[in-house]
């Protein structure tokens, strides 16, 4: 809602607010909930004692709102779990922007891993970095930044301006991305990824799976590895477009 802003100083209070949205909390007094706000980083966020952070959303309460890194940075990042796996676990038609993830690690048994966001739909996100080590033992949907992406407004959003540094090791899991696993109906510019990917069949070190899509200015500097289906920047895409000013791909 419109005039509704919190504002994120500490680990802890992203501690907080996964809470309140896996709890699906709303404002006392009235039905809107936590999920549905704006929240805006106001400082650095360093986790210095490594405490574990639960992904904020889950599968069925999934983030909904914005959150404005504000060109700030979270340093030491640890999230563990089974299914939608990130910084953010789930979203919807939410906003994430302007944030640096300096150092973290995320640690998966299941599906929908990413840097972070686990899985996204209708999502706008941009201008995000990441340097999170990525170890995932599911069987699908494995990425620096989403693990999976899909869009279905009807209009294709465009995501830009992503830069991915953390290693993924998913050897088990299919749909494995530098930056995202899979993405379908966006325009996508502007991504970036020297970290090394491991994983199953349909691996790259951008998209792994790419749907009704296209990308443009771009570029893998990370080694690549996988069962089949591997490839430095795209290793499955349909209809789908790269065009010419991609930047130099390393296999």
């Amino acid at each position: 809602p419109e005039g509704i802003e919190f504002y994120i100083r500490t680990y802890e209070d992203l501690q907080v607010l996964s809470g309140l949205v896996s709890s699906n909390a709303v404002i006392m007094g009235t039905n809107i909930s936590y999920a549905s706000l704006t929240y805006t980083v106001l400082n650095d966020i360093e986790n210095t004692a490594g405490d574990p952070l639960n992904p904020i959303g889950t599968g069925t309460n999934p983030f909904i709102g914005t959150f404005n890194g504000n060109g700030k940075k979270i340093t030491n990042l640890v999230v563990t779990g089974t299914s939608y796996v990130g910084l953010f676990g789930n979203t919807l038609n939410a906003n994430i922007n302007n944030l640096e993830i300096e150092s973290g690690n995320v640690t998966a048994s299941g599906n929908y891993v990413g840097g972070l966001i686990g899985n996204a739909t209708n999502t706008e996100i941009e201008n995000i970095k990441t340097n999170v080590n990525i170890t995932s033992t599911g069987s699908s949907y494995v990425g620096g930044i989403a693990g999976k992406f899909t869009n279905n407004t009807g209009e294709r959003l465009t995501l830009s301006n992503f830069e991915t540094k953390g290693n993924i090791v998913a050897e088990t899991s299919s749909f494995v991305g530098g930056t995202f696993g899979s993405v379908e109906n966006v325009n996508l510019t502007n991504l970036l990824n020297t970290g090394n990917v491991t994983g199953g069949v349909t691996t790259a070190g951008l998209v792994g799976y790419l749907e009704n899509s296209n990308l443009t200015v771009s570029a893998n500097k990370g080694n690549i590895a996988g069962t089949s289906k591997v490839a430095g920047l795209i290793a499955e895409a349909v209809n789908s477009k790269n065009e010419p000013e991609l930047l130099e791909a390393h296999q």
